[in-house]
């Protein structure tokens, strides 16, 4: 029996010794090359303890060094040659040089910046900050206990990108572990994922198709701001309504006070402004349009009515609701997100916002939002074709698509609406 044993330990101590890679600067540390080599070393049944074990040890770590970094060693033992030293003097040598003391404010104040990269998922953001904590040196300075767990949970809730997210953890009672509210995190991020692919999917499963007009103009969003017509027809629109005849009996009067509204589902923008400038101009155009659920009229006096029947149903404890408005909205909230109330073209007549109300529907097709009729047209874009109508709410959407990514996303829970 021990015959065959006896082989087979002196394979396994040949494969141990094989098994040690080399130094590689480029793919690890000098601090973690040797926790390899004391690790191998224990295997071997190898320590300094005598002088003859001590210059195995120092012939096993000189074998593993690359050309470059054995080079480095004979200067810093010169005149002498490396294998004349010691193993722990080799060792101190080796640390000076390529692993030096880092300063632990400097490394305290690279972990305090240290923010979640744009597409870095929450558990890779985690391991960085973990690894990054190694030099900080986060210990009580009157009983010397670790707090590393504490300045990961601040630093994490600070510098996580999704404020919907942090909002979430900041929420959290002060006991909450570091574990505990990457937990959460998780849990919200995949939420907020499976919310936003079953949307998508409804989205694909929908097929929108907007009027030939709108179309016409997703793979060169462009060509509106450079096309005089579209220019002309909103000038038309804006100049009939601009000084109104007093006498003339317009719908609701003509005092200025009113305003277009467009609401878009956070689902499908996730911060458009914010991603735009790394997105082609199509894929923010079809976003911001796939985004728009309802176009409506507003008055400056009340100026979140139309979100006001969502509030009392939601505080009331009534999720579901046969308005398709109100159930849009409704699902937004249950989601954990804001509706994004975009107001644009204030300042305006009544029947100067129900125009562009109408054409901006139009353009879009009533099938593709939560409306329920169509807008109706006022003074000479009544008398416009259909084509000439769609074209102004092109314009139109245009317009207000560029106002959102000036102005940013902002979306609006039950508790910001009185």
């Amino acid at each position: 029996m021990t015959e065959h044993i006896q082989p087979l330990l002196q394979s396994m101590t040949i494969s141990v010794k094989e098994n040690l890679h080399p130094y590689d600067e480029n793919h690890e540390t000098f601090d973690c090359y040797l926790q390899r080599l004391d690790n191998h070393l224990q295997l071997m049944k190898i320590d300094d303890s005598t002088a003859e074990r001590d210059k195995t040890c120092v012939q096993i770590l000189i074998s593993r060094l690359s050309p470059k970094i054995y080079q480095t060693l004979t200067k810093l033992t010169a005149p002498d040659l490396p294998n004349s030293k010691s193993y722990k003097e080799l060792i101190k040598m080796l640390k000076e040089h390529l692993a030096p003391q880092a300063s632990i404010i400097a490394e305290q104040h690279k972990f305090s910046l240290r923010t979640q990269h744009e597409g870095e998922t929450i558990d890779n953001y985690v391991a960085e900050l973990r690894k990054m904590t190694t030099n900080c040196y986060f210990k009580c300075e009157n009983c010397s206990k670790s707090t590393i767990n504490t300045h990961l949970r601040t630093q994490f809730i600070r510098g996580i990108r999704d404020s919907e997210i942090r909002e979430k953890l900041l929420q959290q009672k002060s006991t909450a572990t570091f574990e505990e509210i990457v937990q959460i995190a998780n849990s919200v991020e995949i939420s907020k994922k499976k919310a936003s692919q079953m949307l998508r999917t409804e989205l694909v499963a929908l097929q929108k198709v907007y009027s030939s007009e709108l179309e016409g103009t997703l793979l060169t969003p462009n060509c509106i701001k450079d096309s005089p017509e579209y220019k002309t027809l909103e000038e038309t629109l804006s100049k009939e309504f601009s000084n109104p005849d007093p006498s003339r009996k317009w719908r609701e009067g003509v005092n200025k006070s009113s305003f277009s509204y467009l609401l878009l589902d956070p689902r499908l923008t996730k911060n458009l402004p914010n991603r735009a400038e790394q997105m082609p101009p199509t894929e923010v155009w079809k976003t911001f349009l796939e985004s728009i659920f309802y176009v409506g009229k507003g008055k400056r006096a009340r100026p979140y009515s139309h979100l006001y029947d969502a509030v009392k149903l939601w505080n009331a404890g009534m999720i579901n609701d046969s308005n398709k408005k109100l159930q849009h909205i409704l699902d937004i909230w249950k989601a954990d997100l804001g509706v994004i109330c975009l107001h644009v073209f204030q300042n305006v007549i009544p029947v100067e916002a129900y125009t562009r109300e109408a054409a901006m529907i139009a353009a879009l097709k009533l099938k593709n939002l939560r409306n329920n009729i169509l807008g109706q047209f006022y003074g000479t874009p009544l008398t416009w074709s259909a084509q000439q109508q769609n074209k102004l709410g092109v314009a139109l959407l245009y317009k207000a698509m560029m106002i959102f990514l000036n102005e940013g996303e902002r979306q609006l829970k039950p508790s910001d609406i009185n």
